[in-house]
């Protein structure tokens, strides 16, 4: 049976006494530690703990929400991540070809290819202080698979503002490098090809500004 004694003069008391029956002093109940309390003290600190965690992941969360931002927010500044002040309106290439008898050679059939390509843009917004357009990173993909990388295309044009809901054409030419003498592949480049490039601006200010892409099949006239 479970006992308790008096603090003020050590009498054994009984373990549901009250007070002292020696001197007569209050006595502290003394709270049995059952299973119960236990497994309500465990499940307590569980509770905390699990907050505590929480706390951690919402920290985090927010950590690297504003990151994020930051990171957006620098991207769009330094042009990585930049929406087109351009709508593309028309595209088209055409090529040319012409005939030098190369008998030196033992060639009589060499036929150099000139490319043209046309495009057409509506600004979706005022561009002012603007002294050339033009295109950049120029890549086409002819229909036989090869790629050639044309590089940039020559500004042509001087305008002092591009105004919203008005279209704009520009055309510029290339030399075709990749050619060759057999009909087969030359046929290649009238046919449906692929053209990838940048818009581009020259400003008073800036220089080779991308306001836009190009990124589309186009379809030669034929030969």
């Amino acid at each position: 049976m479970d006992k308790k004694y008096c603090d003020q003069c050590g009498q054994e008391l009984n373990i549901s006494a009250q007070f002292c029956s020696a001197c007569g002093a209050s006595v502290p109940s003394v709270e049995k530690e059952t299973v119960g309390n236990k497994v309500d003290k465990i499940i307590d600190k569980t509770k905390s703990g699990a907050g505590g965690s929480s706390n951690v992941k919402f920290i985090l969360i927010g950590i690297i929400a504003v990151l994020a931002v930051l990171i957006l927010v620098f991207a769009f500044s330094a042009g990585v991540i930049c929406s087109d002040a351009v709508d593309v309106t028309s595209l088209s290439l055409d090529h040319k070809y012409f005939y030098a008898n190369v008998v030196s050679s033992g060639t009589v059939d060499e036929r150099p290819i000139t490319g043209i390509i046309k495009f057409s843009f509506m600004p979706k917004e005022y561009l002012e202080r603007v002294t050339g357009i033009g295109l950049k990173n120029i890549e086409i993909t002819y229909s036989d698979g090869q790629t050639q990388k044309v590089g940039s295309g020559v500004f042509n044009g001087h305008e002092n503002i591009y105004n919203p809901h008005q279209e704009y054409s520009y055309s510029m030419n290339y030399v075709v490098k990749l050619y060759t003498k057999a009909d087969d592949n030359i046929d290649a480049y009238f046919k449906t090809n692929h053209i990838k490039a940048d818009i581009v601006v020259n400003t008073t200010g800036e220089t080779n500004k991308v306001i836009g892409h190009i990124n589309q099949d186009v379809v030669p006239p034929s030969k």
